[in-house]
């Protein structure tokens, strides 16, 4: 369901022009959908005999804060420039006629509270088949049915439940009222809000308002009668937000899944059994001769039972973790043929400096990405051992310790410069990689330039590959999620990830390593049209990671997990020039279980019969 966000500019811009243009940028910026504004002729506006202490004071406002027909379309033509919906309230049939095209000068509607009963001025705006929302704020509930009652046959209204308090006290709110309004009219119902406390908006989306609509101003303790129940923009940014993402908020009515960075946590947090000695195949289990210690890559204490009166099928050495497939008889297997298939894919394998020889024993594919960790770098990296005939890349370490990100831009010196060290030593490993094997190593860089805008962070991504540029090893930056995972937690992220992106990256010219999942993953967050994306950034693109995704966050899954779209796509990738690193979730695990049946996969889509 969409939820709209309105900010008020209503009297707030102070009758100043260039206030009202910031108001209208800031309401901008923080993410409302439309702005609306309040118009008053003020020759119809009172009554020669007002003289009301309470007419005197409104009379006095309207006046000083008063911006003609004129003005205001002159602004509405500057909301709309910035791609923002412009809005307006009008307060008698009689004002409508200062507006010469009231049928396209505006698109949308407000009738005030206090004009709920005005039938002539609701149908007039109606007619325009413009949405109008309605206020009932002031209102009975005999007199709020003559009104809707008499419109029901339109569909082109909203009513906002109103308090006609300035500012509104939280005692007084009455937010159930949106939840009977909908269920009574069988509408969607919105909330117009004066409240003292903005979080009550929250309250408000979470009773079921689509519509949020609220006063914004530069000062909330300035001179007039709004700005003590209006917003400045840092509450409107909160507002949006979760207006925003509402609906995610709330998703998860149904059978729990536990999300990835969960399962992450899992991993590292819990425990499974570790052999003490060898075990040989066709021995049972032995308890003593485990120990129960973390992470958890292998059998929980949950998962023993099953097995407590089976043998082991295959040897477990010391020190090596005990999963399902010491148990199990058919276990998959890659062949002769689907190996060859993903060397003339140049389909490639994640591995550690720990695991390269195992790996490479058990998945013959002809290619590795070293997945390097901040110790591993901070080791001797160049004395590493490897075979001369495989071809590589490498991934720089998404950390420099274990509670800081890599991050060369950052105004600590510390981190800065431990990250341009780290990828020196990177850069260096790579190029005795490339000069022993004979092939230029990509490595990737996964810098998200957090906190930085994208007028900022590209310039700086172009300078830092200048500066490291190698004939040898070339840097490569990856193209990432909506959501990272980092801690055990997930992290919005806002750089090279969405469409506009890619203009940096084309003008400038970065290379790109293009991760299939984290693309897909941005199609469901942005609606990306991710072959879209891949054409554009042909000439970028020197290097993949493929898997599937499904969701928000839901990467590294199996070729195919995600639907078969996902699946043809990556099928096409597949085909392209570059290494094709196999980015499956936990792949490695059980025996390499997860790669194995990704290539057999891969074997598959190139239609060879195994």
């Amino acid at each position: 369901m969409t939820r709209t966000v309105i900010a008020e500019i209503g009297l707030n811009h102070d009758g100043d022009m260039n206030k009202a243009r910031r108001l209208i940028q800031q309401s901008r910026d923080a993410g409302c959908g439309g702005i609306k504004f309040q118009y008053r002729n003020l020759k119809t506006a009172y009554a020669s005999m007002a003289n009301e202490i309470g007419d005197e004071i409104i009379l006095t406002q309207i006046k000083r804060t008063y911006l003609d027909a004129g003005k205001i379309l002159e602004l509405r033509d500057f909301a709309r420039s910035i791609g923002v919906e412009a809005g307006i309230s009008f307060f008698t049939t009689e004002d409508l006629k200062d507006f010469a095209h009231i049928k396209t000068d505006f698109d949308f509607f407000k009738v005030p509270s206090v004009e709920l009963l005005n039938l002539e001025l609701i149908r007039n705006l109606l007619e325009t088949g413009k949405h109008v929302y309605i206020s009932v704020g002031m209102h009975n509930e005999s007199e709020i049915e003559y009104t809707f009652n008499a419109i029901n046959n339109y569909n082109n209204w909203t009513p906002l439940h109103c308090i006609s308090n300035y500012p509104l006290a939280d005692h007084n709110t009455s937010l159930g009222y949106i939840k009977y309004l909908r269920e009574k009219w069988q509408r969607n119902v919105g909330y117009s809000s004066h409240d003292e406390n903005w979080e009550n908006n929250l309250i408000a989306l979470s009773v079921g308002a689509t519509v949020i609509e609220r006063h914004i101003t530069e000062e909330k303790n300035a001179e007039g009668l709004d700005h003590s129940s209006s917003s400045n923009y840092e509450e409107f940014v909160k507002i949006c937000h979760y207006a925003k993402e509402f609906d995610k908020i709330i998703s998860g009515n149904g059978s729990r899944i536990p999300n990835q960075g969960e399962l992450l946590n899992k991993q590292n947090l819990g425990r499974s059994f570790y052999a003490l000695r060898d075990f040989k195949a066709g021995q049972p289990l032995e308890m003593s001769g485990f120990e129960y210690r973390n992470p958890q890559i292998g059998m929980g204490i949950s998962d023993l039972e099953q097995y407590f009166d089976k043998k082991i099928v295959m040897k477990l050495d010391k020190g090596e973790v005990l999963t399902h497939q010491h148990f199990q008889e058919n276990r998959t297997r890659v062949s002769k043929d689907a190996f060859e298939e993903s060397r003339r894919n140049s389909i490639s394998i994640p591995v550690r400096l720990a695991d390269y020889w195992a790996i490479r024993a058990a998945l013959p594919v002809g290619a590795y990405e070293f997945h390097l960790s901040y110790k591993e770098v901070a080791s001797d990296l160049l004395s590493y051992k490897f075979d001369a005939n495989d071809r590589f890349s490498v991934h720089l370490p998404d950390y420099i310790d274990s509670t800081t990100l890599v991050d060369p831009f950052s105004s600590d010196d510390r981190i800065r410069n431990s990250s341009r060290e780290c990828i020196a030593k990177v850069i260096n490993f790579s190029e005795k990689l490339a000069a022993k094997t004979g092939h230029k190593v990509p490595i990737v860089a996964s810098l998200a330039g957090i906190g930085l805008s994208r007028e900022n962070f590209y310039p700086k991504v172009k300078e830092l590959f200048a500066e490291y540029f190698s004939e040898l090893a070339q840097l490569s930056l990856q193209w990432l999620p909506p959501y990272a995972w980092y801690f055990g937690g997930s992290i919005k992220l806002t750089n090279v990830n969405n469409i506009e992106d890619v203009t940096w990256l084309k003008q400038l010219q970065i290379p790109i390593t293009l991760d299939s999942s984290h693309l897909l993953l941005g199609q469901a967050a942005f609606g990306l049209n991710v072959r879209s994306i891949i054409e554009e950034l042909s000439q970028n693109i020197i290097h993949w990671h493929i898997s599937d995704a499904a969701g928000l966050d839901g990467e590294g899954l199996p070729i195919g997990a995600g639907g078969p779209d996902n699946e043809m796509l990556i099928s096409e990738i597949i085909n392209q020039e570059g290494l094709k690193v196999i980015e499956v979730w936990q792949g490695h695990f059980y025996n390499y279980e997860g790669f194995k049946v990704e290539i057999n996969k891969i074997a598959d889509l190139k239609g060879l019969k195994r």
